[in-house]
């Protein structure tokens, strides 16, 4: 399955929620994973896992080398980033679905990390995939521009998987119920607010490998069994952590 992770706002959160969904499916439920960084103008996902690459996206879409020779390997996981520093032109983006159509056999999820907005990075990602997640943050502002990329994925005829409502906090105004109210669709994921999380990314890890145990990694973890239909032990932190209100 192809799937296309995308937000309205910048800062939500959708790369980090890329990256650490993928380690886990790849290494905690040993499905095979491809990330596609498909934020051409502003990409990070080579470094939430460390990546330098040479060749990438943008390589492959103007047909300066094979895909096989853009992919990279971090922790079982498969990667396919985009140029860190871009001086070629503009790439047609409308390739994007044609190339990676060729290794949907290859894998059992395909994570495409789109450019945040709604601009035609964000619309070919949404065009690419067969299913959409949207992330965003429980605030007013950052649910208002969810129903933009909402709206484009349903007029792109692009079922949405449901949204992942991230970096939330005990004393948040908007709650879950407020959010699957206002968009219209289920909240398949809560991710509470974590201090962890930029420790990891400024020592460019996923987080559920950096710390496993924080209250993100567990909240990742536990969408990862949902995606594969398995249950798992989660250890008594959880408890804890639920408990004092992060779930």
């Amino acid at each position: 399955m192809i799937i296309s992770v995308v937000s309205a706002k910048g800062g939500v959160g959708k790369t980090t929620f890329v990256s650490n969904l993928s380690v886990l499916l790849a290494n905690k439920f040993q499905q095979r994973v491809l990330v596609v960084d498909a934020n051409i103008t502003t990409p990070t996902l080579s470094f939430h896992f460390g990546l330098v690459p040479e060749a990438n996206l943008l390589d492959v879409l103007e047909e300066k080398t094979l895909l096989h020779n853009a992919l990279y390997s971090y922790h079982n996981v498969d990667i396919l980033p985009a140029s860190m520093v871009r001086d070629q032109p503009y790439p047609d983006l409308s390739l994007l679905r044609f190339k990676i159509e060729n290794l949907r056999n290859n894998y059992d999820f395909i994570f495409i990390d789109g450019a945040a907005g709604i601009g035609r990075e964000a619309i070919e990602a949404i065009k690419a995939s067969d299913r959409v997640i949207v992330v965003t943050n429980p605030e007013i502002t950052a649910l208002m521009s969810s129903m933009k990329v909402v709206r484009i994925a349903k007029l792109l005829n692009v079922p949405i998987l449901g949204i992942v409502l991230n970096k939330t906090r005990r004393d948040d105004e908007l709650k879950k119920q407020d959010v699957e109210r206002t968009l219209g669709l289920p909240v398949i994921a809560t991710i509470p607010y974590d201090k962890n999380v930029n420790k990891a990314i400024n020592a460019m890890q996923p987080l559920v490998l950096y710390k496993q145990d924080s209250p993100a990694s567990l909240a990742f973890a536990l969408l990862a069994s949902k995606f594969v239909g398995r249950e798992i032990k989660l250890p008594f932190k959880y408890k804890i952590y639920k408990a004092l209100g992060y779930f």
